[in-house]
């Protein structure tokens, strides 16, 4: 901009400083005309920043755009008392972050202050050298060493940024990760408290034992090996090239398909001796039909 407008720029002080110069005694004694000439002489230094303004506030805006993209948000300028909180401010002080961004500025201003102490130990003369020249030429001759003075120490600068951006692109990645109490804590949301999951299983498992015990009548054969363990297979010699396996399990639910097994047994023997008319089978000699009284758990 400086250098596409700086001799725009130029004209326009010099502009405002003639008009201030150029100022009549008689007119600041009239009030109605102060505002007027006031105006009048703010104009150009107006016309002057106000270009420069507007550039700065687009690069701004448009680097922000480019890095988090279109957000529109009130939750920027809605009030946060947590911000103002001395003891979370001295927090903040003293973090990392905020050594990591000391340590950042130290090396920038480092950087910039060796720069600009080169350039005017390089340019003082040229810059005694404009005491002495004339206008219009003196303004215009600290045009060009400002904008080369400005160009350079942006060029610095920005060779410095051009290090930190790893160290932002590390940082973004870390205060993206979670901890080890925020995974739990959305694993927990996800899928359920742990007691919950446990409670979710066992009614599962109460089910699937419920399914189970319906399909003991329907098996052919009850193996046991020989009080833990208890097997149930069905066969149908028309329709199942080999035994399937209807019901197992081990301690009390062993038990229960034995006990399921021995009643079907009893019942069928039963059924048999009536239908034949001969005496009625004895109960089992150890009286399991008897079930422990925890079989139900």
């Amino acid at each position: 901009m400086f250098l596409l407008a700086g001799t725009k720029l130029v004209d326009l002080l010099e502009t405002s400083l003639r008009v201030g110069l150029a100022l009549a005694p008689e007119n600041m004694r009239e009030p109605t005309r102060i505002a007027a000439i006031v105006t009048q002489i703010i104009w150009p230094g107006i016309m002057v920043l106000g270009p420069f303004l507007l550039v700065l506030t687009g690069v701004a805006f448009a680097a922000d755009l480019a890095i988090g993209g279109w957000i529109v948000s009130v939750t920027p300028i809605i009030p946060d008392f947590k911000r103002i909180d001395p003891l979370k401010g001295f927090g903040r002080l003293f973090s990392h972050a905020a050594l990591a961004e000391i340590v950042k500025a130290l090396v920038k201003f480092a950087v910039v202050s060796v720069v600009a102490a080169w350039l005017m130990k390089s340019w003082l003369n040229d810059f005694f050298h404009i005491a002495a020249e004339t206008w219009p030429y003196a303004p215009r001759h600290v045009a060009s060493l400002t904008t080369e003075v400005f160009l350079i120490l942006a060029t610095a600068l920005a060779a410095v940024t051009l290090f930190e951006v790893p160290y932002q692109l590390w940082q973004h990645r870390d205060q993206l990760k979670m901890s080890r109490q925020e995974i739990k804590d959305e694993q927990r949301d996800q899928e359920g408290s742990p007691q919950t999951k446990r409670r979710i299983r066992g009614l599962r498992m109460k089910l699937a034992r419920a399914r189970m015990m319906s399909e003991v009548p329907k098996a052919d054969v009850v193996i046991v090996n020989p009080e833990h363990y208890a097997a149930a297979l069905a066969y149908r010699e028309d329709g199942m090239r080999a035994p399937r396996l209807v019901a197992k399990g081990t301690g009390l639910i062993a038990l229960r398909i034995r006990a399921v097994a021995e009643v079907l047994a009893y019942v069928y023997r039963l059924k048999a001796a009536r239908e034949d008319g001969a005496p009625e089978p004895p109960l089992p000699r150890d009286g399991r039909f008897e079930p422990p009284e925890d079989l139900d758990a």
